[in-house]
């Protein structure tokens, strides 16, 4: 549904989140393919921003698994974060679908946080333009105060635990 969602806004790229080397990589699509070794996160942007999108310095974990890390700077650049819910089938106390999440930062600070630094508008325009068309396409449950798709709502009444 989600890929469905972003075909009503032209020029979005799918990318992940953490790369294995200094360069962004791109995807087809926002599926989960599976539950095991693929990130949750993954980010959306503007085909023209592209340029803009930077990477921060690689780094080594300090927890094993210990690995090195490239991360994109959610903080500067022009990108949105999609968390894609986790479907876990086999929780313990019965299968259960964690919550995703969207959301993106309209500015940043820089100078030790002494000037605060507002994204550009076209950029803020697209985002909410991505929350808009995700809401629209959601069905909200006032006792929870969140907003569900048609799978997780379908899950649910088969016995699937929704969760934060």
């Amino acid at each position: 549904m989600n890929d469905i969602i972003l075909s009503e806004v032209s020029d979005v790229v799918i990318m992940k989140d953490e790369m294995q080397k200094q360069h962004l990589e791109f995807l087809d699509t926002t599926e989960q393919t599976k539950c095991d070794g693929e990130s949750f996160w993954i980010l959306l942007a503007r085909r023209q921003d592209i340029s803009k999108i930077l990477i921060d310095p690689p780094f080594t974990t300090t927890v094993p698994p210990f690995r090195i890390r490239n991360i994109v700077n959610r903080d500067v650049s022009p990108v949105v974060d999609y968390h894609r819910c986790a479907i876990r089938p086999n929780a313990p106390g019965g299968a259960v679908i964690q919550r995703g999440r969207l959301y993106y930062h309209s500015a940043y600070y820089i100078d030790y946080f002494t000037k605060k630094v507002a994204k550009e508008t076209e950029f803020i325009k697209f985002a909410q333009k991505l929350f808009n068309l995700f809401k629209k396409n959601l069905t909200y449950k006032k006792e929870v105060g969140d907003y569900f798709g048609e799978g997780a709502l379908r899950d649910e009444k088969n016995g699937w635990k929704l969760t934060m």
